[in-house]
């Protein structure tokens, strides 16, 4: 049954999703909230992360990547210790509300 789920899961995106194992920032809460994630893959649209408290992720955060990769990220859904997230948008630097 999981090989249902994972291909249901890959007809819905428009991109495919490249594996990758990369560590990644969570910022949350205007800035002043941050949380240590891996990503597990990625496309231009969205990613997997695994975060170290899936359930503490807010709905829109940033998600950052190396020094200068910023994504505006969606929450989508939680699976385990996984959260796919989608990219509202991609900056340089943080979008101030």
């Amino acid at each position: 049954m999981p090989t249902a789920t994972k291909s249901a899961a890959a007809e819905r995106r428009r991109l495919p999703r490249e594996k990758i194992l990369k560590s990644g920032v969570v910022v949350y809460g205007q800035g002043q909230k941050t949380m240590d994630c891996m990503l597990i893959n990625y496309s231009e649209e969205g990613a997997k992360i695994r975060p170290l408290d899936a359930l503490a992720l807010p709905d829109h955060f940033e998600l950052r990547i190396g020094r200068n990769a910023v994504y505006f990220c969606e929450y989508l859904r939680r699976t385990g210790c996984d959260v796919a997230v989608r990219f509202v948008a991609k900056g340089l630097d943080r979008v101030e509300d």
